[in-house]
């Protein structure tokens, strides 16, 4: 209802504006609000039985959904000339869409859309998925059995559908993107990183990995008495993973804080960042004050 009402919108607000209506119908109406549905964060083994329950020439697809958080247009529009497996790497650039019967490729849903993401897990599934199939670099990556363009209506009917109910999970083809933003929260990626990644216009929040942590580990601990004693230290921080994003942005130490590092400080650019961390003297800088 909510897409013919905004289509119905805007085709009226055009004709105001070329003096076809005085005034826009559809300006004093006001839609029923649609409930949010709440976003399904697989685990690991739902995320494995969700991908092995597919057919053999869909599997690289979902695989690619969850390691690299694309968007469905994104997939179904990817060429042979945006991968480059030697570096493991994709670059999105387009996305390809059914508009009536015809097909065609616009541009990314934003600007931002433009971007390079490392596929780490999936790029030796994607070679052996393309091995023995037509060489060519307009040649789409992941099609039909018949080499045509995937409908997501007939991928919803003839493969989501009997996968969902063979691995036994309820979700959306989209909650694999908020899957794969989970994952990245949960192996230490800073906000930043995830936002270009995914090319969303806000950064993920951190309750976004929750849903991935099991239950027995969410619970909260008990906090030590001081009667018995002072505090225990905190553990140290486990290390990083690597191939998860492309860039980790971590904030350097600041005085005061202990030399911990605070990975939810946002820079204007890398060049800041690099800058600061190169001479941290500059941080302590302040303007000199006017003498009275």
């Amino acid at each position: 209802m909510h897409r013919h009402y905004r289509t119905s919108r805007r085709v009226l607000q055009a004709a105001v504006e070329k003096d076809r209506l005085l005034v826009n119908p559809c300006a004093k109406v006001r839609p029923p609000r649609v409930p949010a549905r709440p976003m399904a964060i697989l685990t690991w083994a739902q995320r494995v039985a969700l991908a092995e329950a597919h057919p053999e020439h869909l599997k690289p697809m979902i695989y690619l959904a969850l390691d690299s958080g694309m968007r469905w247009s994104e997939l179904v529009g990817l060429r042979r000339a945006q991968l480059d497996l030697a570096r493991r790497k994709v670059r999105v650039t387009e996305q390809l869409l059914r508009i009536g019967n015809e097909w065609v490729r616009p541009p990314t849903k934003t600007s931002a859309g433009v971007r390079s993401i490392t596929i780490p897990s999936t790029a030796e599934m994607l070679q052996r998925h393309l091995a023995g199939k037509p060489d060519g670099d307009d040649e789409p990556v992941f099609t039909t059995t018949a080499g045509t363009p995937l409908q997501h209506s007939s991928f919803q009917t003839h493969a989501w559908k009997e996968a969902l109910a063979a691995a036994g999970v309820k979700c959306r083809f989209h909650d694999l993107r908020h899957t794969s933003v989970a994952l990245a929260i949960a192996s230490g990626a800073h906000p930043k990183a995830i936002q270009v990644r995914m090319a969303t216009a806000r950064s993920p929040s951190p309750s976004t990995a929750t849903a991935t942590t099991s239950p027995s580990s969410t619970k909260r601990s008990p906090s030590p008495s001081t009667k018995d004693g002072p505090k225990p230290p905190p553990p140290p921080a486990s290390p990083e993973p690597a191939g998860i994003v492309d860039e980790v942005w971590r904030c350097p130490p600041v005085s005061g804080c202990g030399g911990t590092p605070t990975p939810w400080v946002r820079f204007r650019s890398r060049l800041i960042h690099e800058r600061l961390r190169a001479r941290p003297h500059l941080r302590l800088r302040r303007p000199p004050t006017r003498s009275q």
